[in-house]
């Protein structure tokens, strides 16, 4: 291991000296705990779900049948409410 430190500062250098002396264990690493358990979600979170499951994709899906400026629509609409975006 080359170093460049010059001997005006013993202390770096013993600490250099030591660190690479010393022999890595990494079989005695700590073990990550595992992650805490998925809280189930609140009733308004799983309704509006449903709801965007159901009847949201039911008019989006009618509006695709009659296409044009409605389909458009019924697209924007989802927006704010989905992962999409304008691409």
């Amino acid at each position: 291991m080359a170093t460049s430190v010059d001997s005006s500062h013993p202390s770096t250098v013993a600490a250099i000296s030591s660190s690479a002396a010393a022999p890595s264990n990494s079989s005695t690493a700590a073990v990550p705990a595992p992650p805490p358990a998925a809280e189930p979600l609140p009733p308004s979170i799983e309704g509006f779900d449903k709801l965007m499951d159901q009847e949201v994709k039911a008019f989006v899906n009618a509006s695709e049948k009659i296409g044009g400026l409605v389909q458009q629509q019924a697209w924007l609409h989802t927006l704010p409410f989905t992962e999409n975006d304008l691409t």
